[in-house]
């Protein structure tokens, strides 16, 4: 959301897609309405604005404006073209963004790292090729997962953010 907006005020009466939860607030694919925007005497910004699906009303403060551009993060909304995404991309960008390498990647290492060491110890006759091959297929293996892992949740982001970009014109890196 951030990318789209040259001020505050852009996104008042603009509705956005959640991504990532706030805590007590908003559940990612919920949509927020972001209801208004004051500059405060104090030099800060106010923001109001309402989760949808419960009609909760929110109110939070941002000591400078890249506060505010730190809160809206395109990693957390998806931009106000939100609708013209299927259900099924929202939710698959969902699934992807919230994968965490502890919960994605890991299990995937290890299960890679134990078909590296068998097929090592099958494959190979002497002792010293099963362990220089077990290490070597373990390493590569682990390096493919995370590179996958990468890739994935990179394609996934730009593949949302081209839908945007094309309605827009707004030109993402």
């Amino acid at each position: 959301m951030a990318y789209m907006l040259k001020n505050i005020n852009d996104a008042v009466d603009g509705k956005f897609l959640v991504t990532k939860s706030f805590p007590k607030q908003a559940e990612a694919g919920t949509i927020v309405h972001i209801m208004d925007a004051r500059k405060l005497k104090n030099g800060g910004y106010q923001l109001d604005y309402r989760v949808t699906s419960t009609g909760q009303n929110y109110l939070i403060e941002f000591k400078q404006l890249k506060d505010f551009y730190a809160w809206a993060r395109p990693d957390t909304f998806i931009a106000r073209n939100y609708n013209s995404f299927s259900k099924k991309d929202i939710m698959h960008y969902v699934k992807v963004t919230s994968r965490t390498f502890q919960s994605f990647c890991v299990p995937l290492i290890i299960a890679a790292v134990v078909v590296a060491w068998v097929l090592s110890f099958i494959i190979f006759g002497s002792v010293g090729m099963k362990i220089l091959f077990g290490v070597l297929f373990s390493v590569v293996a682990s390096a493919l997962v995370i590179v996958f892992y990468r890739k994935q949740k990179s394609g996934v982001k730009m593949k949302m953010y081209g839908m945007i970009q094309s309605k827009l014109g707004v030109k993402f890196k």
